[in-house]
């Protein structure tokens, strides 16, 4: 399996409005089009790794990372433990 057989970027023909990802990044949209291929690496390396299926080292590969890389990417936005100051607990509140 590929990063292309997970995602691919849908072009639309050329219009007046321009696409959000290209408002973003100021017209480039290779800095956005490569987060969502990571994005969507991530996901795909995560979904073997939580069925119990073998890694697959060609997903990461093909993003330009490793399947440690995309397993620190997916515990990035992971929420706090216990302790996080912007997390009121019932047992608190």
């Amino acid at each position: 399996m590929t990063h292309q057989d997970v995602w691919y970027v849908r072009r639309s023909p050329p219009s007046s409005t321009p696409s959000p990802s290209a408002v973003m990044t100021a017209g480039g949209t290779a800095p956005m089009e490569a987060a969502l291929g990571r994005l969507a690496a991530m996901r795909a390396h995560m979904r073997r790794v939580h069925l119990g299926e073998e890694r697959d080292p060609s997903i990461a590969h093909g993003v330009g990372m490793t399947g440690s890389g995309l397993e620190a990417l997916y515990r990035l936005p992971a929420p706090g433990h216990a302790v996080c100051p912007y997390v009121v607990h019932r047992s608190q509140g």
